[in-house]
């Protein structure tokens, strides 16, 4: 007989967790998220918090709503909820990563069982679902400046699309 936790992914067999090789997939993004830091100002770093606030409270309320035990020990949620930012441009309207977040979190990762289920990274079904959903990514425009700005402006957002 099989046991049910050889089943579930990700099939590690060595002494390194899935918590740890989160924590290191965080620790690279949070290098990216300086730079963005940099070049877009503060508003990247504060997209990621929010992202990842969301996220977190969409893991709660997926194991609620399978009526399981939230599991404290899974940080899927935070790196989904920092991937997801990185992906998309600095000047998204917040609405549009709030709805990302959730579409990511219930529909992509707990539709299909939670942590080790999924068929597919929910960051990038999300990315892939913005797309194809038309929405213009790549049409907010976004002056580069971040924290080099010494005249204290703020930066224009401003969408392109039709």
């Amino acid at each position: 007989m099989i046991r049910q936790s050889s089943l579930m992914a990700p099939y590690i067999k060595h002494p390194i967790t899935t918590r740890g090789i989160m924590l290191d997939v965080m620790l690279c993004m949070a290098a990216l998220y300086l730079i963005a830091a940099f070049y877009y100002g503060w508003r990247a770093i504060l997209l990621g918090a929010v992202s990842m606030a969301v996220c977190m409270l969409c893991e709660w309320l997926g194991s609620l709503l399978r009526l399981e035990r939230h599991n404290a020990h899974d940080i899927s949620a935070l790196v989904t909820g920092m991937m997801i930012p990185l992906m998309l441009p600095a000047s998204i309207p917040y609405y549009v990563v709030i709805v990302a977040d959730i579409f990511a979190i219930l529909l992509v990762k707990y539709a299909f069982g939670g942590t080790g289920y999924n068929l597919f990274n929910p960051a990038a079904v999300c990315n892939a679902v913005l797309a194809a959903a038309g929405f213009c990514l790549s049409g907010y425009l976004f002056q580069p400046g971040g924290m080099g700005r010494s005249d204290g402006s703020h930066h224009q957002f401003h969408c392109l699309c039709p």
